[in-house]
């Protein structure tokens, strides 16, 4: 979700938690979204070849509610994060479209293997046209231990598929690494390389501080 939603969520999520760490078992949602709460990230991005390209910090902050088809959502100060809640089934992300429709962005609580839809967009292409890619995502672990600058934390671990509508084919993918009551701890996407046929990392963001209520 980091970049997805709220990661990166982001987006930006999202969609792996410390005792600094907070243990996936005891916690009762993914994303806590309590109108102050905010998180901030340094994003690492890399180039086709592997090569480091820039760094660089973004924050992100819940900053009220708003009522939509009848459903309360927690709304963002970035622009690009879309209105989020939470219910028995996980967090769900609503759609800026114009369908005002809702994907679930991390479903918690879950079991390994775990397999949901996630979202269908519109991605840009290389001859300046659209396309559009649809989500699948899966849990790939409900416990594992991610250290970022934050601290260390128990995680679930979450992989997002997307796929091209028109064939079907593997566009890009995310591992997102979220901590319970926490948030998103950890995102790494990765992109395709069409003239090797092979994925790259493209980015890692990473969790520098967290203000929760």
């Amino acid at each position: 979700m980091i970049k997805r939603q709220i990661f990166f969520l982001v987006s930006l999520a999202s969609l792996y938690g410390c005792k600094n760490s907070t243990g996936p078992s005891n916690s009762n949602v993914m994303l806590p979204i309590t109108t102050g709460n905010s998180w901030t990230y340094q994003d690492t991005v890399y180039g086709s070849g592997n090569e480091y390209v820039l760094d660089q910090t973004f924050s992100i902050t819940i900053i009220s509610s708003v009522v939509i088809n009848g459903k309360k959502y927690a709304t963002f100060d970035d622009m690009l994060s879309s209105p989020t809640r939470n219910d028995a089934l996980g967090t769900w992300t609503l759609r800026l479209d114009s369908t005002r429709t809702e994907y679930l962005e991390f479903k918690y609580p879950g079991s390994l293997g775990d397999v949901f839809d996630f979202d269908t967009t519109s991605t840009p292409t290389t001859n300046g046209g659209t396309q559009v890619v649809y989500g699948h995502a899966q849990i790939i672990t409900t416990d594992t231990l991610i250290t970022v600058p934050a601290g260390t934390f128990h995680c679930y671990g979450y992989e997002y598929d997307y796929f091209t509508m028109q064939d079907g084919k593997l566009y890009s993918k995310d591992l997102s690494y979220c901590a319970p009551n926490v948030g998103c701890i950890k995102d790494e996407a990765y992109k395709f390389d069409k003239r090797t046929n092979t994925f790259y990392l493209g980015s890692i963001s990473r969790l520098i501080s967290k203000n929760l209520n």
